[in-house]
């Protein structure tokens, strides 16, 4: 949570997530929290790699256990993140 939140490097902090969620070795949770960060970045910072984040989430939206997560982060890309 800490790098959603005070990383200036929202390009780095993106990829960091990013490789979190894809490792299915990691906890779980964390993995999850990681999704949430997204959500959080994109609030923070206002920006977000479309092409390579929303795909990501539109596709853990439906799995069991990330799928509110995922939903909770797109609706803040939605809300805070310009096209």
């Amino acid at each position: 949570m800490s790098v959603a939140y005070f990383e200036d490097d929202w390009r780095w902090a993106e990829a960091l997530f990013l490789d979190l969620i894809a490792d299915e070795t990691r906890d779980r949770q964390l993995r999850r929290v990681a999704v949430i960060c997204l959500g959080h970045l994109g609030r923070i910072h206002r920006r977000i790699s479309r092409d390579t984040v929303i795909p990501v989430l539109k596709q853990l939206k439906k799995h069991e256990y990330f799928g509110e997560s995922a939903e909770n982060a797109l609706d803040d890309l939605r809300s805070f993140v310009k096209r």
